[in-house]
């Protein structure tokens, strides 16, 4: 608690007067994320949080102005939609195909393969030079849903930005999955805190803050012997740092707590935070009642290197509650991997990561849907490849090969691997995904082929063509 107070008085005295920043959301238009993936890589590194903030981008294109022209000019040129300066950023539509039985789309705020048809629509409007808009709807047809993304009203202080309304968060380096927190399933508004700019003199120290509730359960969460309706609440925390050039850490925790009779109180929240092996571990049937709640943690690393041939490295260490009574021991660990070689040839990028954790992961005793929103794991989407509430240990390896046919244009192949550890109830899942994104007349097409087998042995087929304005 302390250390938070020191970075807001950080914060409040720098001497960096900042605009709100908008950010780019996360999984629509995939050629750009890629691209400025590529651009993080050769300059200033991979972000430990995602979405990416469009000052950081802006930030990192400053470094390759004089190196990368084309793809200077590009980023630039597709950023100029999230500056403020146009009503509607973006107008999508999204048609598809699927086989018969659903399956539910990684990363992508609960969508399944049933889904035929969705219209999205993003806008940014700054009223003043302290207040900023975002927009981002998603609308399907099928179930009649409208998702927002990135929509939230934004006001600047110093160095310090709030939000209000519908920002996502996703708390790891990697680009597949988050262990704690991602895109997976689809959340409700939050109140939201973060820097804006980097602290220089505290090791370059950014913060992320943000409190929001999950969705009403029915019968989900129990006080003494009896399952009751409630919404939890969700708090999370991210920091990172970068010691030295092109070396970044990043500590994140994530606190489910309360809901429907579990009463909780600030002070409650802030010991739970300081003490979670006192307070959110239940040693027997009469602490489940006064404990917390349940809570996460990571602690995730990336660096980068090289100029001619550069090369991203990143891993991650995380936990599901404590062990053995210790607040620096994480329980039922999960490890995970990752390297990213954005030029292995001149127009050719590889990217390759493993996650595996072990058992209770999304999972708990006081919730009966564990880490979840509206039926989706907020954290790793291989926690959606299971019989709901078994935590099973579980592998996952994923390898991406994406070619660049310009600077607009790409091919993307990428395969996939799910290993739970039961084999009596489990098969090992295999999914085959071919991506290409062009332009056209104008207009950005991403059309996607995804074919696989599910944990569960039924195979399935989903094609998707996407038109973006």
């Amino acid at each position: 608690m302390k250390l938070s107070l020191m970075m807001l008085v950080a914060c409040l005295s720098s001497a960096v007067i900042a605009s709100p920043t908008a950010y780019l959301p996360i999984g629509i238009d995939n050629h750009l994320q890629l691209q400025v993936d590529h651009l993080f890589a050769i300059s200033t590194g991979n972000p430990m949080r995602k979405p990416y903030a469009i000052n950081e981008i802006q930030a990192a294109l400053e470094k390759i102005k004089p190196t990368h022209p084309s793809l200077y000019n590009y980023i630039a040129r597709q950023l100029d939609r999230y500056r403020g300066q146009k009503k509607i950023s973006r107008l999508g539509i999204n048609a598809g195909l699927s086989s018969k039985k659903a399956q539910r789309i990684a990363n992508q705020r609960g969508l399944t393969s049933s889904e035929q048809l969705q219209g999205s629509l993003e806008s940014v409007w700054r009223p003043k030079s302290f207040i900023l808009a975002q927009l981002g709807i998603d609308y399907r047809a099928s179930s009649t849903n409208l998702v927002p993304y990135n929509t939230f009203l934004a006001f600047s202080s110093n160095n310090l930005q709030l939000e209000l309304g519908y920002k996502e968060h996703w708390y790891s380096p990697f680009k597949f999955s988050s262990q704690l927190i991602s895109s997976n399933a689809k959340m409700g508004p939050s109140v939201s805190l973060s820097t804006i700019e980097p602290i220089e003199n505290w090791w370059r120290l950014k913060f992320d803050l943000f409190y929001t509730r999950l969705d009403t359960v029915k019968k989900g969460i129990r006080h003494g012997d009896t399952w009751h309706d409630g919404r939890p609440h969700l708090l999370g925390t991210h920091i990172n740092i970068e010691p030295i050039n092109g070396w970044k850490l990043g500590f994140n925790r994530l606190m489910q707590f309360g809901g429907g009779p579990r009463e909780v109180s600030f002070g409650d929240v802030v010991r739970g935070f300081i003490d979670p092996a006192a307070k959110d571990n239940s040693h027997s049937k009469d602490d489940r009642d006064t404990e917390l709640g349940d809570q996460l943690a990571s602690v995730t690393t990336s660096y980068h290197f090289g100029i001619d041939f550069p090369v991203e490295i990143y891993a991650e260490l995380a936990g599901e509650d404590t062990q053995g009574q210790s607040n620096l021991s994480l329980g039922n660990q999960a490890t995970g991997f990752g390297v990213f070689l954005p030029k292995i040839i001149e127009n050719i990028a590889f990217r390759y990561e493993y996650n595996r954790f072990k058992t209770g992961w999304y999972t708990n005793h006081n919730y009966r849907f564990g880490n979840t929103n509206d039926a989706a794991v907020i954290g790793h989407y291989a926690g959606d490849q299971r019989k709901f509430d078994h935590g099973v240990p579980t592998e996952i390896h994923k390898a991406a090969v994406e070619v660049f046919r310009a600077i607009d244009t790409s091919w993307g192949l990428s395969l996939a691997s799910i290993s739970n550890k039961d084999r009596s109830l489990y098969e090992k899942g295999y999914e085959f995904q071919l991506q290409a994104r062009y332009i056209w007349q104008d207009r950005t097409i991403e059309s996607k082929l995804t074919a696989g087998e599910s944990v569960f042995s039924v195979d399935y087929v989903q094609f998707s063509s996407a038109v973006y304005l």
